[in-house]
């Protein structure tokens, strides 16, 4: 069960898109649900996760949206020096490629060895990765700015990696811009495009771009349990 999230942040992680609320009324956008799933203890990943909120929004929410290309700011993602990767940047130590690998620790319970772990507090938030393609790893990371987060790494293989930043994440419709963009003074961790080009040897820049969004076109309340 998850502690109450809001309408738009089940929406955007599970699409796989940047979430456009065109006609979506912002205090719709924001509403917050308490969520009580259950799921098979063996084989379960990200991706049936994804695959089961999808169908969720759809049966329940009645949510019906397209897909469009725009022109709009977006960041991206690149290899900041090709062949010195940062030092939370590593090839994977165990095999995850397998379609229904699921998530678990290494046995010393200490990392992750396949999937991601994503940690939240006041303020900063980590990423923790094993076996990680870099598609899953940016599609993660982009819960954490405000607009499309496109990977131009060129990073093929999977990889173990580590990221914390500054973060006030949030997706909410009026909130402060999510992403650790800028840090306080008084902080010791790195904001976002820093923490990214330390830890992780990449580089995040803001450009202007043609990218596919997820235009929500309508939404309900959802349905009676």
């Amino acid at each position: 069960m998850s502690p109450a999230p809001p309408f738009c942040s089940m929406v955007a992680p599970n699409m796989a898109l940047f979430v456009m609320l065109l006609a979506v009324a912002a205090a719709q956008a924001v509403d917050r649900f308490d969520v009580t799933a259950t799921a098979p203890a063996e084989g379960w990943n990200g991706e049936r996760t994804r695959q089961m909120v999808r169908t969720l929004l759809a049966s329940r929410f009645g949510l019906a949206a397209h897909t469009e290309t725009r022109e709009m700011r977006i960041y991206t993602l690149s290899v900041a020096n090709a062949g010195a990767p940062g030092p939370n940047l590593r090839p994977a130590a165990f095999d995850c490629s397998a379609p229904d690998t699921p998530s678990r620790m290494t046995p010393d319970g200490k990392s992750v060895a396949c999937g991601l772990l994503v940690s939240q507090n006041a303020g900063s938030a980590s990423l923790r990765g094993g076996g990680q393609l870099m598609a899953d790893f940016v599609r993660s990371l982009g819960e954490y700015v405000d607009r499309p987060l496109v990977d131009r790494t060129g990073l093929a293989a999977r990889y173990d990696l580590e990221l914390q930043f500054t973060a006030d994440r949030s997706a909410l419709v009026g909130a402060p811009p999510p992403g650790g963009l800028s840090a306080s003074a008084d902080s010791d961790i790195a904001p976002l495009s820093t923490a990214l080009l330390e830890q992780l040897g990449l580089r995040l820049r803001s450009e202007q771009g043609r990218v596919d969004v997820l235009v929500v076109d309508r939404v309900s309340q959802p349905t009676e349990n």
